[in-house]
């Protein structure tokens, strides 16, 4: 993990925390959802990120935008990234916050790769499955890799089911081999 990582993981878990007092989980979501949104307009970026414009005049900028108190605890979450110069990090706090929140709600996220697109109703089919197989409530994310040539890999967490054509075929070339 690279510091800006173990950094974006530390806020995320301030965050969590926070959150969980008040019930304000999918509030902080939002927020720093904003906040990405902002920061991925490079002319705004440049601003809060130029050296020649006082912290005051960024902070007035983002308390405006996002319609948010001097003292609440969002504008002391801005005031902290102003001050160590961390808006950088907020998507990856962000990625860190929504994992603690799926962890904290037995949620996973499934990545199912496949080498066609799929329907809802077939992501839903698979999900009923795995959902059994995994013991966990999962949130599909589907992906495409023709290299596949055809079935499913589904990766949650650290285990992976690969039931694509292309993994029987390497079975097989594998048996072959060893013969």
């Amino acid at each position: 993990m690279t510091d800006f990582s173990i950094t974006a993981k530390s806020y995320a878990e301030a965050l969590f925390v926070i959150a969980q007092k008040d019930n304000s989980l999918e509030n902080w979501i939002c927020f720093l959802e904003d906040i990405s949104s902002l920061m991925s307009n490079d002319c705004f970026f440049q601003f809060i990120d130029h050296p020649d414009f006082e912290k005051s005049i960024k902070l007035d900028l983002f308390l405006e935008l996002l319609s948010l108190e001097r003292t609440s605890k969002k504008s002391t979450l801005i005031k902290e990234l102003l001050e160590r110069k961390r808006f950088v990090i907020v998507p990856q706090i962000l990625f860190f916050l929504k994992e603690l929140k799926d962890e904290h709600e037995g949620v996973a996220l499934a990545k199912i790769f496949t080498a066609f697109q799929v329907s809802d109703e077939q992501v839903n089919h698979m999900i009923s499955i795995f959902e059994s197989k995994f013991n966990l409530k999962l949130r599909p994310q589907v992906l495409i890799d023709k290299s596949l040539i055809g079935g499913v890999k589904v990766v949650v967490g650290d285990r992976i089911l690969d039931a694509s054509i292309k993994n029987k075929l390497d079975e097989l070339k594998n048996t072959l081999l060893a013969i």
